[in-house]
């Protein structure tokens, strides 16, 4: 409906807000986790597989101010990497040990 409105540029560019450009943005995002959890999964520090996953997919289309932005929020909100993954696996922090790692590992992959 959104081509046959007009309301897009020539060549394929899009209006700033439109449904596709939500979705472009939504498969941003999309790649940034993906990237970030399979770094994560290698063993990766949380924060630098956030900050690295964000490099890759989505500061090249964010200017100056938003990318000084999420780089300082990304290097201060991440957890470590035991408390994340007891997060994403419901246990509580004190209780995560190996067994449960391996779990979580499991369920994620």
């Amino acid at each position: 409906l959104e081509r046959e409105s007009g309301i897009h540029g020539p060549n394929g560019q899009l209006q700033d807000y439109s449904a596709a450009t939500g979705l472009l943005w939504i498969r941003r995002y999309l790649e940034f986790h993906l990237d970030m959890y399979t770094a994560i999964l290698a063993s990766s520090d949380p924060t630098a597989a956030a900050i690295d996953a964000y490099k890759t997919q989505i500061e090249p289309f964010h200017g100056w101010a938003l990318r000084k932005l999420f780089t300082v929020r990304l290097s201060t909100m991440m957890p470590p990497r035991d408390e994340l993954l007891a997060m994403l696996g419901n246990f509580k922090t004190q209780e995560f040990g190996k067994k449960e790692e391996q779990l979580v590992l499991k369920d994620i992959r």
